[in-house]
């Protein structure tokens, strides 16, 4: 057996990058709502536009409004920049200017009166950042199978980070989490620059013997990849209200204390990226062992694991009374939904520069994004909804509509595999074999 070669060193750099994009999203999960609420109930005056905002709507509903136009204006301007620069102009160039936005919003959102702005230049550098990244990564490979496993470190490198933002995020002030995260985006810079020599970008992808051929006219691919948009819609629009807002409301007031210590909201979103970190590699390692194992089936375990976990916070708040839940169990349903966190995202992550052509990933991971990224919007709606609705009804409405994205996959799983059957034959095929044939001598 052939050794299996290295990774360029770039690589490991990249994984560190990862890091810095999770601790920057570690703070601002952890801190956006309850920090808009915080200002909203106790200084208002201080932050630009808020006053007048507060005389038209709720604290919540403030908050939870805020959250939505930060997402969708953000969501616009990162969509437009990775459909139609990215690719041109490259991901590493692309990469590099969503580092620099999110420095600045750190600083935005870390000096009060500017806090709504760093909200939303803060969505504006990530929906850039999070389709480049894996994109970014995924060109550094030819074998689709190093391609998952290393897509799959990367979250787990991204998720290591929130852990530690998180767990910090609780016990010191709002501002100082935005001023670390300002200089973890200037360290991202650096560690781009080091290793951007070594990098390779979409351009190079494309010319490499294994890369996909270029779309043609009625390709099915574009019909696998629009569902995959949807599934990927499907589930950011559930899994949103786990990383903030709603979730973040709960555990704040139903949860009672363990031992007479109050757990702090954002330790449970410590809790899931620990999780994450754990399971990454295992799971990863899982799959290497089972190449024949087709997207769809991880994808499927991953919304029938969440409908698991909301289900039990559903059941819970049904069977106690106010502030009674015990935070055990959010802990165990803070598993389920980790694991099935772990069978989706990563996965979505490596499947499209698997399925794709190479020399459009920016603009194919960009639209993918920014279609499943609508979902995101639900976070901010999510939390006036649970306020309607109630811990109960709102848990089990979010455990039936996973379950609905897992019966819709497995119903069009076998469409998924004829709309790819030309690229997943070719992935099969060595590579010594997709050239043309040597001559005989």
């Amino acid at each position: 057996m052939t050794p299996e070669e290295p990774p360029p060193r770039c690589v490991f750099l990249m994984l560190l990058i990862c890091m810095g994009a999770g601790w920057f999203g570690g703070i601002f999960t952890a801190s956006m709502a309850l920090q808009m609420l915080s200002l909203a109930e106790s200084r208002p005056e201080e932050v630009i536009l808020m006053p007048f905002l507060l005389r038209h709507f709720s604290p919540e509903v403030l908050a939870g409004g805020v959250m939505v136009v930060a997402s969708v204006a953000g969501g616009g301007i990162g969509s437009l920049w990775n459909l139609f620069a990215a690719d041109r102009i490259g991901l590493k160039v692309s990469c590099a200017a969503a580092f620099a936005t999110l420095g600045f919003a750190s600083m935005l959102a870390a000096y009060p009166p500017t806090y709504l702005m760093g909200v939303l230049a803060s969505s504006v550098g990530g929906n850039v950042l999070a389709p480049i990244l894996p994109a970014l990564l995924s060109c550094q490979f030819d074998d689709d199978g190093r391609t998952q496993r290393y897509v799959t470190y990367a979250y787990a490198s991204s998720n290591g980070a929130f852990v530690l933002a998180t767990a910090v995020a609780g016990v010191q002030s709002f501002w100082m989490g935005y001023v670390e995260s300002a200089v973890v985006a200037c360290v991202s810079l650096a560690l781009l620059r080091a290793a951007w020599g070594q990098l390779r970008d979409s351009s190079d992808k494309a010319k490499s013997p294994s890369a996909h051929p270029a779309l043609r006219s009625n390709d099915l691919r574009i019909v696998g990849f629009a569902i995959l948009c949807v599934l990927g819609l499907t589930f950011r629009a559930v899994f949103a209200q786990f990383l903030g807002g709603s979730f973040m409301v709960f555990a704040r007031e139903e949860v009672s204390a363990l031992g007479g210590l109050r757990v702090p909201p954002q330790w449970f979103l410590t809790l899931n990226g620990l999780i994450d970190m754990i399971l990454a590699a295992p799971v990863a390692g899982l799959y290497e062992c089972k190449p024949a194992l087709r997207f769809h089936l991880k994808l499927r375990l991953g919304f029938a694991l969440i409908a698991f976990g909301f289900g039990i916070l559903g059941f819970a708040a049904k069977l106690t009374s106010m502030a009674g839940v015990s935070p055990l169990v959010v802990a165990a349903a803070t598993l389920l939904i980790s694991l099935g966190e772990l069978h989706f995202n990563p996965v979505m992550m490596a499947t499209i520069p698997s399925e794709m052509p190479a020399n459009m990933l920016g603009r194919f991971n960009g639209i993918y994004f920014v279609v499943s990224g609508v979902g995101d919007t639900a976070q901010g709606l999510g939390v006036s909804l649970y306020e309607a609705a109630g811990a109960e009804g709102f848990f089990m409405v979010l455990a039936a509509l996973a379950m609905t994205g897992f019966i819709g996959l497995q119903l069009v799983a076998p469409g998924l595999d004829y709309c790819f059957s030309e690229a997943a034959g070719a992935e099969r095929l060595p590579l010594a074999v997709k050239g043309p044939a040597a001559p005989n001598p």
